[in-house]
């Protein structure tokens, strides 16, 4: 009985491949990565596929698109040929997917399905080339640690000297070239401006994408901050740390935003009593300027996801909003060393600086309070996978379009939502062509 069982079954699945046929599903990683991007997926097709091969491509990203299309193309050929399959199917991510639609009709895919591919040209590629990204990381670096760094050293610190040389080398332009260096090595890994590639990427240069059979376009949106979130993930894949970047430059803020206030508060402190103590005007100058460079970062900071959207085609919609906040107005003391709003005239002392914490636990009177109004801008980024906007992710003329949320760019090829998204295509599509029959997922 147990060998008939073993027979039958056997026949079955001889049946299963004459009958239904080989699938060949062809995976291309996307610009500055390689074939191993894809090695995940591949090998779950490989095992829950029984009619399914297999195969992932490399090449060159210092080559032109046109270039790495014929490379594939004549790779693809070359495997189909002499195979008794059904369907050849295409996957590719990033640059991977234009290369598939620079294919299709070629003849040697019958469909394809991409992911995260800029179809529309990538505004990234621009701000490489035109030097936009370069200049965001110079000032993101200068004012958010050189600046700082010179401001708290120069002048108050016998370490100052080794502090400028650690900066630049002579301290000559302040330029924290550690901080450059390790930025731009993550962003020319993904998308190096002296490549071909780069330049062919180009919004204005590509030529806009039209899918002309049949074909899926699974794109993603990244949550809030993109910039962060996605240069964390960009740290993890180059290097072994295991961080969370929203939550350091969070606390990096709220560090910066307090010391700013007792910087500003310690100045105008020694500013005021430098008539009795000539070495306290100096001191106070120093604290003003320690507070001016404190509050440039933490401006730089609040502004960075509005401006790294630009350079990523995610232009800002920015509206003017309204809050009300608290500020402390007891900056003196009374007789009895109690704080109290400073009169325009009398002879007061005034109070020692303090934080906005400290200061509420000192008089929570709320005479010692102001609620004054201030005004604010909202930015909005238009929607995008940290590095290409959703409407270019859109592919035209695809049978579907799929969004998976809270996915930046770097995740796309490893994701589980979006690998679900390709089985549930090939166990239930929406046309033959991207039928993968044998799939047990």
């Amino acid at each position: 009985m147990k060998s008939l069982i073993f027979i039958t079954i056997t026949l079955v699945s001889i049946w299963s491949l004459n009958i239904c046929g080989q699938n060949n599903i062809h995976f291309i990683h996307g610009l500055g990565s390689d074939l191993n991007e894809w090695s995940g997926l591949s090998n779950e097709i490989t095992s829950n596929c029984v009619n399914a091969t297999t195969f992932n491509y490399q090449y060159s990203s210092n080559n032109s698109i046109a270039g790495i299309r014929n490379n594939i193309n004549t790779s693809i050929a070359a495997n189909n040929s002499g195979g008794n399959f059904v369907n050849s199917i295409g996957i590719g991510h990033s640059l991977g997917g234009i290369i598939l639609e620079e294919m299709q009709g070629l003849g040697n895919i019958s469909s394809y399905i991409t992911v995260g591919s800029p179809h529309q040209g990538a505004d990234i590629a621009n701000s490489l080339i035109n030097g936009r990204v370069e200049n965001y990381i110079s000032s993101g670096c200068k004012e958010v640690f050189e600046d700082v760094i010179v401001a708290l050293t120069v002048s108050s610190s016998p370490y100052h000297y080794f502090v400028l040389n650690f900066i630049d080398g002579d301290g000559s332009d302040f330029k924290l070239s550690l901080c450059e260096s390790l930025i731009e090595n993550v962003m020319s890994d993904l998308a190096n401006p002296n490549w071909q590639t780069t330049n062919d990427l180009q919004t204005g240069t590509l030529n806009p994408s039209n899918a002309t059979i049949p074909s899926i376009g699974i794109w993603s949106v990244e949550e809030s901050p993109i910039h962060w979130r996605f240069f964390q993930t960009a740290i993890e894949e180059n290097t072994s740390f295991n961080i969370n970047l929203p939550n350091i430059v969070n606390k990096t803020r709220g560090i910066y935003e307090t010391a700013e206030d007792v910087s500003f508060s310690g100045g105008i402190f020694y500013v005021i009593t430098s008539l009795f103590n000539p070495f306290g005007g100096l001191r106070g100058l120093k604290l003003l300027w320690i507070s001016e460079e404190l509050e440039d970062a933490g401006e730089w900071l609040d502004g960075s996801e509005s401006a790294y959207g630009v350079l990523i085609g995610a232009k800002a919609t920015v509206s003017q909003a309204y809050a009300t906040i608290e500020k402390w107005i007891c900056n003196c003391v009374d007789q009895n060393g109690k704080p109290i709003p400073c009169p325009e005239n009398g002879d007061i002392e005034p109070l020692e600086p303090v934080a906005p914490d400290q200061a509420q636990a000192l008089c929570p009177n709320p005479d010692c309070w102001e609620t004054i109004i201030v005004s604010h801008y909202l930015t909005i980024l238009n929607n995008s996978d940290g590095f290409i906007t959703e409407d270019s992710q859109l592919l035209p003329g695809a049978l579907q379009n799929i969004r998976i949320d809270g996915v930046n760019h770097l995740e796309q090829s490893d994701n589980n939502a979006i690998w679900t998204a390709m089985s549930s295509t090939f166990t239930s599509p929406p046309d033959p062509a991207l039928e993968v029959v044998g799939c047990v997922f």
